[in-house]
């Protein structure tokens, strides 16, 4: 019995001294993404962009190709979000959307990417309005005019019909 209590220790300590140390781990690694990444570039469209995994509370820098286009505030997620319109000039074309802020994970700057396709606005040709009801009024004003008249002569047919006769016919 003795025996076995002591190798049951000695199986502990070995587990315990040769286990790996513990260490936090981290899944929320720094991202960006675009709500529409693949948008018309035209005035009045909007960049929403989401940042995620920086650290809390701190401001996070959003670029666009290059040019600061804003910052934003995380929440105690590490999670900040920024909408604006898109720069003047932007041709049709693939950019890049950085944001820049310290990282959840070791408090380091890093600066995330994401690619937003700009295209051409799209221009329809008006075209006419399609054409509904039927070719059929004509005919059916006809019959309607056929149907009064007819509707007419046999109320007066009717009329004549009830009319008093004279007592000597």
């Amino acid at each position: 019995m003795l025996r076995v209590a002591i190798a049951g220790a000695v199986a502990a300590a070995a587990l315990v001294l040769l286990a790996p140390a513990a260490s936090a781990q981290y899944s929320n690694v720094a991202a960006v993404s675009v709500a529409n990444s693949s948008d018309t570039c035209v005035p009045g469209h909007t960049i929403t962009a989401t940042a995620v995994g920086f650290a809390f509370f701190t401001t996070v820098t959003f670029r666009f190709n290059g040019q600061v286009i804003g910052t934003a505030q995380t929440d105690g997620e590490g999670n900040a979000t920024l909408t604006v319109p898109y720069p003047d000039g932007v041709d049709p074309g693939t950019y890049q959307l950085t944001a820049t802020g310290l990282s959840a994970v070791d408090n380091e700057t890093v600066t995330v990417t994401a690619d937003i396709e700009c295209l051409a606005p799209t221009t329809t040709a008006a075209s006419p309005l399609p054409r509904t009801g039927s070719n059929s009024t004509g005919v059916l004003f006809r019959v309607g005019v056929v149907l009064v008249a007819a509707g007419g002569l046999l109320t007066l047919s009717a009329r004549r019909r009830r009319a008093p006769r004279a007592a000597g016919s």
